[in-house]
């Protein structure tokens, strides 16, 4: 996949896909195999925007699931948002 462009996000969650932490896990997965370290970072700015964005057209389950991702991608737990320790991943 190689870097993306600014704002150019591969995964969607229109058609309801990886609206399960199942799904989101998958994602991530998929993001960081992807993307070296630098490129990561980028896509967790787009993720962030995107969730900022979703909550400000009021639609707070599409916020949810790109704070879901955002947290998946940061390797943060989705209940209070800290880093997973290693014995839980």
């Amino acid at each position: 996949m190689g870097a993306a462009a600014e704002g150019d996000f591969a995964y969607d969650f229109g058609d309801g896909t990886g609206a399960s932490g199942e799904g989101v896990m998958k994602i991530a997965a998929d993001i960081k195999a992807t993307y070296t370290a630098s490129e990561l970072e980028k896509q967790i700015a787009e993720v962030r925007r995107k969730m900022e964005a979703a909550a400000k057209e009021l639609d707070f389950a599409s916020a949810a699931r790109w704070r879901n991702l955002m947290y998946a991608l940061q390797g943060r737990d989705g209940a209070g948002g800290a880093p997973k320790s290693p014995k839980s991943r």
